[in-house]
């Protein structure tokens, strides 16, 4: 554990979000395009963390951003498991009425990979999805703007 605690913590070589999103798809925690869907979450964060003059969703650069994220639109379920050896098992099914705006797409896409992440399967290395669950939940909770 102490390992564990010295590369997340946020000195360390996985202790910040883009950081963590390369190793978990480095070790097959999801696709390519979960990757690329997870970095425009982080990318989108960053605008708000870092530019004053973004001032909420409908700045063209987060409008822009947003539109590539699209993967909370589909439904997951867990199939070929034994669902006694899920931890905690979540299905996720994509809420069926369209996103309000730029925010509320933003939000459900957080909730997308939290879900998927939070997921503890066997043979699954957990650590690193359940902190990256536990980031993207922070982000959801408190959505810039």
């Amino acid at each position: 554990m102490k390992i564990a605690n010295e590369m997340f913590r946020s000195s360390g070589p996985l202790g910040d979000f883009g950081a963590r999103i390369h190793m978990a798809f480095l070790i097959g925690m999801f696709s390519l395009e979960g990757h690329a869907e997870l970095t425009t979450i982080r990318k989108i964060r960053n605008l708000f963390a870092h530019n004053l003059r973004i001032n909420g969703f409908n700045a063209q650069r987060v409008n822009d951003l947003v539109s590539n994220l699209v993967k909370h639109e589909r439904s997951f379920t867990l199939t070929n498991l034994d669902r006694a050896s899920v931890k905690r098992s979540l299905l996720y099914a994509p809420d069926p009425t369209p996103p309000v705006d730029s925010r509320d797409q933003y939000i459900r896409s957080c909730k997308y990979y939290t879900a998927i992440l939070s997921m503890q399967l066997p043979g699954r290395v957990t650590m690193p999805a359940l902190l990256l669950a536990s980031q993207l939940q922070q982000v959801f909770a408190q959505p810039p703007c």
